[in-house]
């Protein structure tokens, strides 16, 4: 699901490699959220942007954006 950020309140940055060494854990015919996320940060990566991971501390919610784009308006 889609959000859109307004603030970076409550929000915190987390390193690939954490989200990476969670996913191992969980088995492969298991749906998981954390793979959708590390999924929409290879199409970043595919189109030469950095993805950054970000985690909403109140909801738990892991979320990937593009830091070349990130709380910039797009035309």
């Amino acid at each position: 699901m889609k959000r859109k950020i307004t603030s970076l309140n409550g929000l915190y940055e987390v390193p690939e490699s954490l989200l990476m060494e969670a996913v191992r854990h969980i088995p492969d015919h298991e749906e998981s959220g954390i793979r959708e996320v590390l999924s929409a940060a290879e199409e970043y990566k595919s189109a030469n942007m950095t993805p950054v991971f970000i985690l909403d501390q109140q909801s738990m919610n892991v979320m990937v954006v593009a830091r070349e784009t990130f709380g910039k308006k797009l035309h």
